[in-house]
This record gives C-alpha cells, sequence and structure tokens, in this order.
C-alpha cells in the first residue's frame, strides 16, 4: 500500500466539527447514534448510519444496540 499522508488539523477538525454547530444557537441533531467515530484495535473509524439501509449494515457488522 502506498504511503499516505494525514494532516492532524484536518484529522482534529473532522472528529469535532459536528459538535461545533449552532443553529439558532442550539446544537442540531445531525446524526444517528450510530454514526461517530469508534475506537478500534489499531486506530479509529467512523461508521455513517443515517440512511435506513446503513445502519442494519452497520450492527450486521458489529455488535450495537439495535433501536
Amino acid at each position: 500500500m502506498p504511503a499516505a499522508e494525514v494532516d492532524d488539523g484536518a484529522v482534529a477538525a473532522a472528529f469535532h466539527s459536528e459538535r461545533l454547530l449552532r443553529v439558532d444557537g442550539r446544537a442540531p441533531v445531525a446524526f444517528a447514534p450510530l454514526s461517530r467515530f469508534w475506537r478500534t484495535a489499531d486506530g479509529w473509524v467512523r461508521t455513517h448510519a443515517n440512511y435506513p439501509t446503513t445502519a442494519p449494515g452497520c450492527c450486521a457488522r458489529w455488535t450495537c444496540p439495535r433501536t
């Protein structure tokens, strides 16, 4: 696999950007509970489970609470 460069500032912004957003002074509910960063044995993975087809896929791959 070829080497890749990662901008630390961009990674930090990605980790926290949705928590900084305010609409009319309030944080909107923008992501499903399963859409977040998860710690893994060798780093992090970010899941996107906002769509009806993606949440079941996340739960099929990883053990997670079903809603």
